[in-house]
This record gives C-alpha cells, sequence and structure tokens, in this order.
C-alpha cells in the first residue's frame, strides 16, 4: 500500500455505502446497482445468491417492490480494511427499518451483519461481494 490515502480511501468507501443508503431510501434500483461492479455477487441474509448484475437486479426489484417497499436501510460500519490499494473488506451491519414481513403483520425491523470485498475500478470504489449474515447469539 505504498501510495495509498488510507483515510482519503475510507472516506470514499463509506461515501459508497451510504449511496447505497440513499439509493435504497429512494427506491433507486438503478441507482443502487451503480454501487456494483458488473459481476458482482450478492448473498443476503436468507442465503440466497444472485450474481451479476441483472441476478441482483431482479432481487433487489422483487424485495423492494414487496416486502422492503418504502423500508429505510441504513449501513453501519465497523472496520475498512485495505488488501491491496485497490481492494478492501467493509465490516459492518445493516438496519432495515419499516420492513413489511407479511400482509398481517406490523413494519419490522430487521438487523443483520454483512461484509462487503470492494474494488476499485477506474478511480471509483465498487461493490464487488457482498456476505450479509447474522451471528448466533446462544446455543443451547
Amino acid at each position: 500500500m505504498n501510495n495509498l490515502n488510507v483515510k482519503q480511501e475510507e472516506t470514499s468507501i463509506r461515501a459508497l455505502e451510504a449511496a447505497y443508503d440513499k439509493a435504497w431510501q429512494n427506491g433507486d434500483i438503478d441507482a443502487i446497482m451503480d454501487c456494483f461492479t458488473e459481476n458482482a455477487v450478492v448473498v443476503n441474509p436468507l442465503g440466497v445468491i444472485s450474481s451479476g448484475k441483472a441476478e441482483i437486479r431482479k432481487m433487489l426489484r422483487e424485495f423492494l417492490s414487496g416486502p422492503a417497499k418504502d423500508s429505510k436501510h441504513t449501513s453501519v460500519i465497523s472496520r475498512v480494511e485495505f488488501i491491496k490499494d485497490d481492494v478492501a473488506i467493509v465490516d459492518a451491519y445493516a438496519v432495515i427499518d419499516e420492513l413489511k414481513l407479511s400482509s398481517d403483520s406490523n413494519e419490522a425491523t430487521v438487523t443483520h451483519n454483512f461484509t462487503d470485498i470492494v474494488v476499485k475500478l477506474n478511480n471509483v470504489w465498487k461493490i464487488a461481494h457482498v456476505r450479509a449474515y447474522t451471528f448466533l447469539r446462544e446455543l443451547h
């Protein structure tokens, strides 16, 4: 990481995650898709894998027009670690407010952890991989 301005690059990565949140709030699928690389992979909190922009767009369109319509997505980043000058890992959690889990239920708030692998392409940070998950809190 010879020429990397870590603080500046981390600020850019945090701005990418904030742009994703803003696009979600606005229901703007095109703006969300601008956050991803062409061959991105998303593993959602249920373990469903979407590969490539077409699959990711379809998955997000269905979710944001269904249970997540008018929901709020907030990413809380706990750590950004640079693997190379143009590759970083983002550890965070997301809070999704106003989620409608079923037609007869009240709105819910769901929190899940995620790890993003972000890459810098043509001087712009993009999300290459998303791994959403939850921790087991207690085993009996």
